[in-house]
């Protein structure tokens, strides 16, 4: 008797499948290649994932309770993650439901410059090959060379072109010699770096010789179709059979994808990728690399490895030249990986002034301290909440969302969306340029509490709350900001900040902030006392530094001007670590000098933490943090 199957149909996409009754909507969709948009990785507690039925039956789940109205349901909106089909269905995913779409990611390395050392893989020019001589053909290659030894591909390699070239170019990885091309390709060296994100990856292709980028590419790291932070992919690893191989294979990929359109853009083939380097946190790395994150997800967070890693690039899944070598940056401890090491090495932190900070805003939370001598460096779990996780009206950095908002002269609230569309929600620059107006003019004040129009003139300043005021709603029997009615916006949902969200804001800014304090107590500092802040990271490089200082994310009894972009400096240490095997040595050395902190395991945390959640006072922003 044949298995009992039903029809599944997913528009506007033209996906279809034929499936057992029971399958879950979401193993269906990652099995067509459907990229939903799931912050909280399927878990239905965050409700971004809506679609519509428009044919069939669909159970109701507590998930679409609590996140959808009645009128929702009964127009057959459902949770994506959380949809369970049990019979014939027609869906239709909304815009705002997928995770595409052009997406606001840095590829800027700022003013950085690549400093060029002694390639790790260079190309030596071999001459004579005579095979009349009785010395062996390996020893007359290590006569011109001088690198030791020949991997077994190479010698099968010099075996076959022997007899028929007289020229030879070989191909040296870490003073090995791992293959031969035929005549003299010396000009032709090509590495690619990878910036390994939790929600974004970037490829940068270099050419090895001039140390000069000349191609690059991006896009959103598929992972995060199993969570936006990195605890939930840990999650997904440990409750799965094949939770890792699903994992790698997603980001493995991804990056294949990013090399052949860098590639593609440049005029070479993959056979000319030589070498590759990565930096990440260091869950992405284990992931990258094949290695179980378990012990990463269990106090106290034990990497399984803290050193480089350094293998073939096709052991993990990479389709480069078959001897292309990959280089995993070391880590620092916990969760503060390659991606901070290359920072450290990049931005300028252990050149200039100090007191200083280095503060890495992705989608997790980077911290280290300098003061001259020492380094400190921590992780905060901050990422999600600026990534639009957990927000009502939260998203990523991609088109539909508002990506800065301002008041006019007449005190009215503008705003840019990304794309220049219909708003859909807003990204984490936003809600900090949001959250900084409302702190200004009075509306939110320093506990976090929307207080609406009960401003003291003196609070809210020159523009006082003006037409802001108007703009407060009742959401759900509590008080919210409305930023877009719903008749302007792409979904025709109205775009809010509402009281939960503000909370939700106040612990992500308040991680770091708590983070930043106890690494200077450590080393006997104030805030006061910092002369210079490098802010690295995708939604660190977007932000308006005095609005960050406004909310208390960054210092701000410290001049705006303090405070400098410094661009990709995960992607920068990667390609530097293709010109230079001194690079490659600084940043060993780094990570073994830079002493860990774990925030969790610190007696003050609670306490600075549950302070920092409280939002500066005007008077306490430094009278040099202009508009920047």
């Amino acid at each position: 008797m044949s298995e009992q199957r039903v029809e599944l149909a997913i528009q506007p996409l033209d996906k279809t499948a034929s499936v057992t009754p029971g399958t879950p909507f979401l193993e269906i969709a990652r099995q067509l290649g459907v990229p939903l948009n799931l912050p909280c990785g399927g878990e239905g507690h965050c409700g971004k994932c809506r679609i519509r039925v428009v044919h069939g039956t669909a159970p109701t789940t507590q998930a679409d309770l609590r996140h959808l109205s009645p009128e929702e349901i009964a127009e057959g909106h459902r949770l994506a993650c959380q949809l369970v089909v049990t019979s014939p269905l027609v869906v239709i995913i909304p815009p705002e439901a997928l995770a595409t779409g052009h997406h606001q990611i840095l590829t800027s390395r700022g003013e950085l410059r690549l400093r060029k050392g002694t390639p790790p893989f260079y190309k030596h020019l071999i001459t004579r090959l005579d095979t009349s001589e009785a010395r062996s053909l390996v020893d007359r290659i290590h006569r011109q060379t001088g690198a030791q030894p020949l991997t077994f591909s190479a010698i099968a390699e010099l075996a076959r072109y022997a007899h028929t070239e007289h020229t030879l170019t070989a191909l040296v990885a870490e003073k090995s010699i791992v293959g031969f091309e035929p005549g003299d390709t010396r000009e032709r060296n090509f590495g690619l770096a990878f910036d390994l994100g939790t929600t974004t990856l970037v490829a940068s292709l270099v050419d090895v010789n001039a140390a000069t980028p000349i191609a690059v590419a991006a896009r959103l790291n598929p992972q995060t179709q199993f969570g936006d932070d990195v605890i939930s992919r840990i999650q997904f690893a440990c409750e799965r059979p094949d939770g890792l191989q699903q994992l790698q294979h997603a980001v493995c990929q991804a990056l294949n994808d990013l090399a052949q359109t860098v590639i593609r853009d440049a005029g070479i083939s993959r056979n000319e990728i030589y070498q590759a380097a990565c930096a990440g946190n260091t869950t992405m790395q284990h992931l990258l690399c094949g290695f179980h994150p378990f012990s990463l997800g269990r106090y106290p967070f034990t990497p399984v490895t803290l050193g480089s890693v350094s293998c073939q690039a096709r052991d993990i899944g990479l389709e480069l030249h078959p001897e292309c070598h990959l280089y995993v940056f070391p880590a620092i401890g916990g969760f503060v990986g390659g991606d901070t090491v290359a920072g450290v090495l990049t931005s300028g932190l252990l050149e200039g002034e100090t007191p200083a900070l280095l503060v890495d805003l992705g989608t997790n939370g980077e911290i280290v301290v300098y003061d001259g001598q020492n380094l400190h460096a921590a992780a905060t779990a901050a990422g999600p909440a600026f990534e639009g996780a957990k927000i009502s009206s939260g998203m990523r950095a991609t088109q539909g969302a508002i990506e800065h908002v301002w008041r006019d002269e007449g005190g009215e609230l503008r705003y840019r969306v990304i794309g220049n569309q219909r708003p859909t929600g807003m990204c984490g620059s936003a809600l900090l340029d949001l959250l900084a107006i409302l702190l200004d003019a009075g509306i939110i004040d320093p506990q976090g509490r929307l207080t609406g129009c009960n401003a003291r003139p003196e609070i809210a300043g020159s523009l006082g709350c003006g037409p802001l005021c108007e703009r407060i709603v009742v959401h759900e029997g509590r008080p919210a900001f409305l930023v877009v009615p719903g008749e302007e916006t792409s979904s025709g949902q109205p775009i809010l900040l509402t009281q939960q969200d503000v909370r939700q804001l106040q612990l992500a800014i308040g991680a770091i902030r708590a983070g930043t304090e106890i690494l200077l107590g450590r080393l006997g500092l104030s805030a006061s006392d910092v002369q210079a802040v490098y802010l690295a990271g995708g939604f660190g490089n977007y932000i308006r530094r005095r609005h960050a200082q406004r909310v208390g994310l960054l210092p701000s009894a410290i001049p705006t001007a303090r405070i400098r972009f410094c661009g990709n400096t995960s992607l920068f240490g990667a390609e530097l670590a293709l010109v230079s095997a001194e690079a490659r040595r600084h940043a060993e050395e780094l990570a073994r000098m830079v002493q860990h902190v774990d925030l969790s395991a610190d007696p003050d945390f609670r306490w600075k933490f549950a302070e920092a959640m409280i939002f500066p006072e005007q008077s306490l922003i430094h009278p040099e943090a202009d508009r920047a």
